[in-house]
């Protein structure tokens, strides 16, 4: 970290120990603005949450409220498919994720998918291609192949933004089929190696894993979807998923402390 990064989380961890002179609760460090807004309306006298910027920047900040010898403190990262999350675990320190990558994905294999889809989907069509379930399966499918590949690119350091990539330009909408080689092709092709056949192989390795089938981001599932609502789920024509994200984590606001790894947040700040 540079610097002037580093000035700015020793600014963040400080404005912590100043709040906590006035206010006893527990503190939560989360990456970014969105998971602020979440939390902080599901669970508004629970405690109060600090934004570190980025997810990396998450167990820097916590490392600091540790040097700081606060207590009824931790952060909360997604995931996601690098060692992140495996080496602040390996570390001990009180940084939490969710199971899935992201907690979209959380919700998506949970029982809040079905009271969102119907505010989205046309119910008919649903029904034709084998209801919520079948629905659920195919967009985390696809999602799936698309985890394998961010895996890959995290294993390998290969620097791949998948953001510019866009992957949903490879989904037929007549039918929802993913184009899977050409979307190999496309990560091939952004890595600019001079052996394209070492990283084809990489990435049927990284989708064949075991636990491949389920390592999905879950924003990419809802792209997935965003992208079926217009044809083959219903007729409608959203234009970001983040807007299907932000409804899904409405219709579980009453029950996201029973989604992992809240239990475990509330033990770590009630200490």
């Amino acid at each position: 970290m540079s610097h002037a990064t580093l000035r700015a989380l020793d600014s963040v961890a400080d404005r912590i120990k100043q709040h906590r002179q006035a206010d006893p609760r527990g503190i939560l460090v989360v990456e970014g603005d969105s998971d602020r807004r979440l939390l902080s309306r599901v669970f508004p006298e629970r405690w109060v949450v600090f934004i570190a910027g980025t997810r990396d920047s998450v167990p820097t900040v916590i490392e600091r409220l540790q040097a700081l010898e606060l207590r009824r403190f931790a952060g909360l990262v997604d995931r996601d498919f690098d060692s992140l999350v495996s080496t602040v675990e390996a570390s001990g320190l009180p940084v939490f994720s969710y199971q899935e990558a992201d907690l979209e994905a959380a919700l998506i294999i949970g029982p809040w998918f079905e009271l969102f889809l119907p505010e989205y989907a046309s119910a008919e069509k649903v029904t034709n291609a084998g209801g919520a379930d079948s629905v659920r399966q195919k967009i985390v499918n696809i999602a799936s192949v698309v985890g394998a590949a961010r895996r890959a690119n995290a294993i390998n350091s290969w620097g791949v933004d998948f953001d510019k990539l866009n992957f949903s330009r490879k989904l037929r909408e007549k039918d929802l089929s993913f184009e899977h080689e050409s979307f190999s092709q496309a990560v091939v092709g952004r890595v600019g190696s001079k052996d394209p056949d070492a990283v084809l192989a990489e990435l049927r390795a990284c989708a064949s894993a075991p636990g491949a089938r389920n390592g999905f981001r879950g924003k990419d599932a809802l792209e997935v979807l965003r992208k079926g609502l217009k044809r083959v789920y219903g007729s409608r024509t959203i234009e970001h998923y983040e807007d299907l994200a932000g409804a899904l984590r409405l219709s579980a606001n009453s029950r996201l402390e029973e989604v992992s790894p809240f239990p475990a947040i509330f033990r770590q700040l009630s200490q």
